[in-house]
Parts: structure tokens; sequence; C-alpha cells
């Protein structure tokens, strides 16, 4: 289930993809504030077909390659900085 502020954090291009897959008509012609909301409305009208699509969507994301982040232990920074005390 989408909320508004995640919708409206999306791209409108993913935004009308995720229309598309809601069946929503006359995408194209819709600015992104509209399409946000008819996104919303299409899931509070028909809730099943947006859990689909959000399953869809996620499994989508899940497949692409993500970047493993992590901090470079700071302790031996610590430990030279003593040293020239």
């Amino acid at each position: 289930m989408y909320d508004i502020a995640s919708l409206s954090d999306m791209k409108l291009a993913d935004l009308k993809e995720i229309a598309k897959k809601l069946k929503i008509k006359k995408v194209d012609s819709l600015r992104k504030q509209d399409l946000v909301y008819k996104i919303l409305d299409e899931q509070a009208a028909a809730p099943a077909t947006v859990a689909a699509a959000t399953k869809a969507n996620a499994s989508a994301e899940d497949a692409a390659p993500t970047r493993n982040e992590q901090r470079p232990d700071r302790s031996g920074d610590q430990a030279m900085a003593t040293e020239g005390e």
C-alpha cells in the first residue's frame, strides 16, 4: 500500500508505471500531483489490486543490486592522533 509521502517522492515515470498496473486510464494526460491522488483513490477503492501491484514493485526493487555501505573503522585514526601529541 502506498501513502502520499512515498508517492510524492517518486518520479513521474514510476507513478505512471504504478498507475498502469492499477489500470488507471489517461495516465499520460495527468500531472504528477493528480496522478498521486488517482493512485490513492484507486488504492482506497480496490486495496487487493494495489497490494498485488505493490508486491510486484517490491520484488523488482529487491532484484536490483544494492550497495553495501559500511563506515570504515575509525579506531586507527584515533591511535595516530594520540601518537602525534
